[in-house]
């Protein structure tokens, strides 16, 4: 039971009957107590006059909430009882606006991030919890979400491992292929580097004029060897078979 003054908002006779009970404001400020009584009723009070009430069909309630639901704006009375949430529309002739079975507990919190409140509950021998705003376009369960959540990215971070190392591992093939190649390249041509410009040759009628052009080299990999290409145009008037570099 609240830990506020009940005896100030309610005549003295309904105390004893009291299961449960709950204090608000109305939207005028007005203090409205509601209690859930032992013979199965709900009531409404204020300054200890009777207000709303109805029948709620059950003598063992243990909680009582209220709740607001958005588009349409409404409001509710959850009455929690031993088996039972049972649902009341606040509204002039209040009445039972639904029954969810086997519920054991119940929270109020906006879980899905909608920016409007949500009930959370939770349902006898379930593991995950049903979820709706009465107003019947939520019917998920928080643990369906979540596991789904974190199961997308769970998976997206494997895939993104997954890819780091074929690439850690692709760059190393690389690099120890491009360092093979070039000590490989080094030792049959006895260089150390190849660079760019015009190289005269001799070719074998002896034109003083022929010469080659060699153009800045490129570099590949193929099939897991490194390879250098260097281009050459023949700028002389004999043919590049006849040309020793």
């Amino acid at each position: 039971m609240a830990s506020y003054d009940i005896e100030e908002h309610i005549p003295s006779s309904y105390l004893p009957l009291i299961k449960c009970s709950l204090l608000e404001e109305d939207e005028t400020g007005q203090s409205i107590m509601t209690i859930i009584t032992s013979s199965g009723e709900l009531l409404e009070f204020s300054r200890q006059k009777y207000i709303n009430g109805c029948e709620i069909e059950s003598v063992d309630a243990k909680l009582l909430k209220s709740f607001i639901s958005y588009d349409p704006l409404k409001k509710y009375y959850l009455i929690l009882t031993l088996s039972q949430l049972i649902v009341i529309l606040r509204q002039k002739e209040m009445k039972i606006f639904k029954t969810f079975e086997n519920v054991i507990d119940i929270e109020i919190k906006d879980q899905l991030c909608l920016g409007r409140p949500q009930i959370l509950m939770k349902i006898r021998d379930q593991e995950d919890p049903y979820i709706t705003d009465l107003v019947g376009t939520l019917k998920v369960s928080e643990t369906k979400v979540q596991s789904q959540i974190n199961l997308n990215l769970h998976s997206k971070l494997q895939e993104s491992v997954v890819r780091l190392e074929k690439a850690k591992q692709l760059l190393q093939e690389k690099k120890t292929c491009r360092i093979n190649s070039w000590l490989e390249f080094t030792q049959q041509t006895g260089e150390s580097s190849i660079t760019s410009g015009i190289i005269r040759t001799n070719n074998l009628d002896h034109i003083p004029t022929s010469k080659i052009e060699i153009f800045p080299t490129w570099q590949r990999v193929f099939c897991r060897r490194w390879i250098l290409g260097i281009p050459i145009k023949n700028i002389s008037q004999s043919s590049c078979t006849r040309h020793y570099v």
